[in-house]
């Protein structure tokens, strides 16, 4: 099957199974399920996807072989759900003990309070939102509690404190859980640190209890978990972030009561309802009937550009992998000047050395940072620009880096 046409039918699996017919499901080759698991795997939507066909009644017109793969998928992902559940808890109880305030963000709450069952959500990691001022106190305390700091991200933690929305990710005791303190809940440089710094002060002051196990810990208000999963998919991931971010809003709609005022409100103070009410349109094009609200409570979802919302779609199964070179192809497409084009690939070879600092236990203020840029280049050269070269000969990742730039044009528009 085409790709694009595999894609669409990909989200409608996920989306709206309903409205497939059995001939549907059965025209798919093995080639096209293969793809489709691959996607899955990648995006973390197989659980979810054994879920959608089985409750659309689906299931049995699946190949014994791809069923077959589904449900082992499933049950080890209920497991991973149960274990990332008790390493959140010890995540509160150390910050808890140590009397630093904090919020669990997105995932964690979703999907033990959304979702029909945690494990059609898997986590990447566990985010958790603290004061700067108490960033580098809650790392320790983490640390002395057993959480190891991962190997991949060796760099300076001042240089994080410093230009990074979270700290070097932490692993629980287990070797499972990946676990990030976050310093603010954005790291894009369309905002002023002030401005993120206030940001993650007011989500911090205006989250709620839930309970979990036998303790009450802080999540976001609903509104303010709509407004930063859409704003995390569309300006930070620019839709890289896979289908789970149709089923997060569906399920965040389905279980809780919206302010709308409050949601256009906050989002037009971030100079980001065009990116919401995108990623609304979207949901409400992927899955009609998501968004139950007054037609007054939507309006800013009637002027978002229809071929956007395409275009927006077919990006949300690109590869995950890959993001980064298309990111830079998009950079690098964006900038309409030769003098531009090479001050953007110049920023990539000498980044400032608060920047280099986060890929080298060096700190950003000290003389031994200046060596590292030759260490930097020598992964550029044989690493990274191999990569970067190879996706550019590649029609589908120098289409995807064009999409994204007319869609990041509207959303400057």
């Amino acid at each position: 099957m085409e790709r694009t046409t595999l894609k669409a039918l990909a989200l409608a699996l996920i989306c709206r199974p309903g409205s497939l017919s059995a001939k549907e499901v059965r025209a798919l080759a093995g080639a096209d399920w293969a793809q489709i698991f691959d996607w899955g795997q990648e995006h973390r939507f197989l659980p979810y996807l054994h879920h959608a066909l089985k409750s659309a009644g689906l299931l049995e017109f699946v190949s014994p072989e791809q069923r077959d793969c589904l449900l082992p998928v499933r049950r080890s992902m209920a497991l991973r759900a149960l274990a990332a559940k008790g390493d959140m808890v010890r995540v509160h109880q150390t910050l808890e003990d140590a009397r630093i305030a904090h919020v669990f963000l997105k995932g964690a709450y979703l999907a033990e309070f959304a979702y029909p069952e945690p494990g059609l959500r898997p986590l990447r990691d566990i985010d958790v939102l603290v004061e700067r001022s108490e960033a580098i106190a809650a790392y320790d305390r983490l640390q002395a509690a057993g959480f190891a700091r991962d190997p991949h991200y060796p760099g300076h933690i001042e240089a994080y404190l410093e230009t990074s929305k979270h700290l070097p990710r932490l692993i629980a005791p287990d070797g499972g859980t990946a676990v990030e303190l976050h310093l603010q809940l954005t790291e894009s440089t369309r905002y002023s640190d002030e401005h993120r710094t206030l940001r993650a002060r007011a989500v911090l002051a205006r989250a709620q209890p839930s309970r979990v196990a036998v303790h009450d810990m802080r999540f976001p208000t609903p509104e303010d978990m709509l407004v930063h999963l859409c704003v995390h998919a569309v300006y930070e991931h620019q839709f890289n972030i896979g289908p789970l971010i149709l089923t997060d809003l569906h399920w965040l709609l389905a279980t809780h009561c919206i302010d709308w005022k409050m949601v256009w409100a906050d989002a037009a103070e971030q100079s980001v309802t065009r990116g919401v009410a995108l990623m609304l349109r979207l949901l409400q094009q992927q899955w009609p009937g998501s968004i139950e609200a007054q037609p007054e409570d939507l309006l800013p979802l009637a002027e978002v550009d229809e071929y956007v919302v395409l275009q927006a779609a077919d990006m949300l199964l690109r590869s995950f992998a890959a993001r980064n070179d298309v990111a830079i192809l998009e950079s690098v497409q964006a900038r309409p000047t030769l003098a531009g084009k090479l001050s953007f690939v110049l920023s990539k070879a000498f980044p400032a050395p608060s920047e280099l600092a986060k890929q080298f236990p060096s700190s950003p203020n000290s003389l031994a940072i200046v060596m590292c840029y030759p260490i930097l280049w020598r992964r550029l050269l044989q690493q990274r620009l191999p990569d970067l070269i190879a996706n550019m000969r590649t029609e589908e990742k120098l289409a995807e880096a064009k999409a994204l730039s007319r869609i990041s044009a509207w959303l400057g528009s």
